[in-house]
């Protein structure tokens, strides 16, 4: 979700309700909360910031005593709070939010209602963007978004009139080249859809196309060194890909769990494209960049994978894997870091 602080001069008027008609991709109408069966809850890990306002709001709303208790402990004010960013979630030693019921469901929720919620968690993985234009994109943090795009179906857009209430709304850039932006992506996404060819020759093509530096094997470790030490959710992996970065049977065992992984994967990739607005970074169309974040991502995983999967994880035991490095990807800086990282 668009989370505002003073230093975004994108971001805009607070308190609005927007409704518009949004590219979507084309299993966005499908998606339902796993709830109680989830095993990667968006209420555990994740940093969840909220407004001036919401926090205002579900301080003051009554509630049983038992809530009441919990709730005053699941919310703290920021060290330097803004309107748009005041206060956030603040989970227990085990990382939990205070709110999260043993069954896997939202005590708020389940109390007062899905209107209850802040608007972080009400919409996640869905994310109105409006950089180039209204699109509500899927996070892949999301296991259940992993498990729609593993079908046979081609990765295509769809139009929908949405509703979103927003604190926030992320303005346009009137600046961007749109058409060039929109050529850009289109020839990413024409490619990764390609069915006759594998994800890496894929990668090569895109590389070559936009000029991209190559992603070395001394990055790729440096950077795994970094992922271990930054994000506790990928600890275990991280360690045990850098105790032998050579030895691997991962990926082969994938595909004797899911034979088309690698047309899974393209169309997670195009997803991860969407998702974060690329080729737009830091306020320009950067092609060549975004050629090297492609090729890097996906090397890391596919690295990751093949050190650290068994078969006997199964489909669900590598989707765990897929919805644990999508929220490094999608809730950090990844963008910047991994193009820090090579110069």
């Amino acid at each position: 979700m668009p989370i505002c602080g003073q230093e975004n001069k994108r971001r805009i008027e607070a308190l609005m309700k927007i409704n518009e008609v949004f590219t979507v991709p084309y299993y966005y109408d499908e998606f339902a909360c796993r709830c109680g069966d989830c095993r990667h809850t968006c209420c555990v890990g994740l940093d969840i910031n909220i407004s001036r306002d919401e926090y205002f709001r579900m301080m003051g709303m009554e509630t049983s005593p038992e809530l009441r208790d919990k709730l005053d402990l699941a919310l703290k004010i920021l060290p330097d709070p803004d309107p748009y960013r005041y206060a956030c979630i603040a989970h227990d030693y085990h990382g939990d939010c205070r709110l999260l019921m043993p069954d896997g469901y939202c005590m708020l929720q389940r109390e007062r209602g899905e209107d209850a919620l802040s608007l972080v968690c009400r919409y996640f993985p869905r994310s109105p963007r409006f950089i180039v234009g209204p699109r509500a994109a899927m996070s892949l943090g999301c296991e259940e978004t992993i498990y729609l795009l593993c079908d046979d179906r081609n990765y295509e857009y769809t139009s929908r009139e949405l509703t979103f209430d927003l604190d926030v709304r992320e303005d346009t850039d009137e600046n961007i080249d749109t058409d060039y932006f929109s050529r850009i992506q289109g020839e990413i996404f024409e490619c990764l859809g390609r069915r006759d060819i594998s994800l890496s020759e894929k990668i090569s093509i895109i590389s070559q196309r936009f000029n991209a530096p190559s992603f070395t094997p001394e990055i790729l470790e440096k950077f795994v060194e970094l992922m271990s030490d930054v994000y506790e959710d990928l600890t275990d992996i991280c360690l045990a890909t850098l105790d032998n970065m050579e030895k691997g049977h991962g990926l082969e065992d994938v595909l004797g769990v899911m034979p088309d992984f690698d047309f899974y994967l393209s169309k997670m990739m195009i997803n991860e494209v969407f998702y974060r607005q690329l080729p737009y970074l830091e306020g320009e169309v950067r092609a060549s960049e975004t050629a090297y974040i492609i090729s890097a991502e996906t090397t890391l995983l596919l690295q990751l994978i093949n050190k650290c999967y068994e078969s006997s994880m199964g489909e669900d035991g590598l989707i765990d894997m897929l919805a644990r490095f999508f929220r490094f990807t999608n809730q950090t800086r990844f963008d910047h870091n991994i193009i820090a990282m090579r110069k």
